[in-house]
């Protein structure tokens, strides 16, 4: 893998009285003086803004302007409501430590819901496999979750490589999934991206035809090929795409499409978007 650059900007609470912050997280943060891909940034965030510093959004673009590959938002540690990272992040992680908080309070705080990614970390302390457990538990109450738990330890290095690679597949999704319309394509354009083989170029057409193709039983088809798919996010953007054909050509066919979505439905990596997607097609899908 070739080089890559990195930019953290780390929030720290402002001082209600005196407006001031430690700004102390890029002191934990240690990285070479030699290395010029590494930018670590403290921001000062005010109460009442999500855990989030106000001018974020700002810097998130100059730092993309300048090139960086990755921007890790660090925020002022979570509370009730503080979920405004889920507005700036393609991807948002977690971070639990073990035998910390009541469970219940964690969902109520709303902060699973939000997270694409859950972290026990510190897992080489005891309890953690307790704290996974927990949590796993909480996620099983709601059909709409589906966030990935990854036990990890900075000081045993143990579960690093996992959270990774966690976080370069649910962002490759994300990203094509929300942000890569292309637009119209041709039946014959659309084949040819299939052919391709290049799974995120393939997954966007896929996502572009549900969006903006009429001829909705071509485009059901398509999706239903796809839905035993290897690849995650081939999968994904065909449940997406079922959705969408839904919503945009008010009609789909109920009796293939429903039995599909739901044996895709039993692997808790697409048990969320199949729900999405089977509340478009009760929503607006009259039937064929």
């Amino acid at each position: 893998m070739l080089p890559q650059t990195l930019a953290v900007l780390a929030c720290d609470p402002r001082s209600p009285l005196t407006g001031g912050a430690l700004l102390g997280d890029r002191f934990r943060m240690p990285a070479s003086p030699e290395d010029d891909g590494v930018f670590i940034r403290s921001l000062a965030a005010a109460s009442g803004q999500g855990s989030v510093a106000g001018n974020l959004p700002l810097m998130i673009h100059l730092l993309k302007a300048f090139g960086f590959d990755w921007v890790v938002i660090e925020t002022v540690g979570a509370g009730q409501g503080d979920t405004g990272v889920r507005d700036l992040a393609d991807v948002v992680v977690l971070l639990m430590q073990p035998e910390t908080g009541d469970d219940l309070q964690w969902e109520k705080a709303g902060l699973l819901e939000v997270a694409d990614i859950i972290v026990v970390h510190k897992a080489d302390l005891p309890g953690s496999e307790r704290t996974e457990a927990q949590i796993r538990d909480i996620l099983g109450l709601s059909a709409r979750k589906t966030a990935k738990v990854v036990r990890a330890s900075s000081k045993s290095g143990k579960g690093i490589e996992e959270l990774w690679q966690a976080i370069r597949n649910v962002g490759q999704t994300i990203r094509v999934l929300r942000y890569h319309d292309i637009g119209p394509l041709s039946h014959s354009e659309a084949e040819a991206i299939f052919d391709s083989g290049d799974v995120r170029q393939m997954a966007t057409a896929l996502v572009a035809l549900g969006l903006h193709d009429h001829d909705w039983k071509w485009v059901q088809e398509q999706c239903l090929r796809f839905l035993s798919h290897e690849s995650e996010v081939m999968v994904s953007a065909a449940i997406v795409s079922l959705g969408h054909t839904a919503r945009i050509n008010r009609t789909i066919d109920k009796d293939v499409v429903l039995p599909a979505l739901q044996s895709v439905a039993v692997d808790p990596r697409f048990t969320g978007k199949v729900q999405d997607a089977l509340d478009d097609i009760d929503l607006f899908a009259m039937g064929s």
